[in-house]
C-alpha cells in the first residue's frame, strides 16, 4: 500500500514540473506578438501596422515600414526600439489597456511626446 502512494505521488511531481515548464515558457514572445496587426486612432483615422511576431518586428505609420526591436517592461508593456537613418534612435511605448470585463483591450501607444489610443480594426 505504501508503494502505491509513493507512485501516485511521483506521477503527481513530474505532472507539476511538466505543466510548470509549459507554463513557463516565453510568454514574453507570444504575447507581444498579441499586439500585432492594423491599429487605428479613432481621433485623426490614422493607421498604425504592428508586425511584432517571428523575427523581424516592424511598424508601419503613414506608409512608413520601420524596423524595430522589442523589450518588455512589465506586463502588457512594452518599448519598441527605433533606429532609422531619417528618424534616428527613437524609444517607443506600447501597452494593453483592458476593458472592464478583461475580454477584449486597446493599445496606448506613446511616441514622440505624444499619446494615443489606439482600436484595432477590424474587417
Amino acid at each position: 500500500m505504501r508503494g502505491v502512494n509513493l507512485n501516485y505521488f511521483g506521477v503527481l511531481v513530474i505532472l507539476s514540473l511538466i505543466f510548470g515548464i509549459i507554463g513557463c515558457g516565453d510568454s514574453g514572445k507570444s504575447d507581444v506578438a498579441n499586439f500585432s496587426g492594423a491599429w487605428q486612432n479613432p481621433s485623426n483615422h490614422q493607421k498604425i501596422l504592428l508586425n511584432l511576431s517571428g523575427d523581424s518586428k516592424t511598424i508601419a505609420i503613414d506608409g512608413k515600414t520601420l524596423s524595430v526591436t522589442v523589450k518588455k517592461n512589465e506586463a502588457d508593456r512594452y518599448s519598441l526600439h527605433v533606429s532609422d537613418p531619417a528618424l534616428g534612435e527613437k524609444e517607443w511605448k506600447i501597452f494593453r489597456i483592458w476593458d472592464d470585463n478583461g475580454s477584449t483591450f486597446t493599445l496606448r501607444f506613446e511616441h514622440d511626446g505624444k499619446t494615443e489610443d489606439l482600436n484595432r480594426v477590424t474587417g
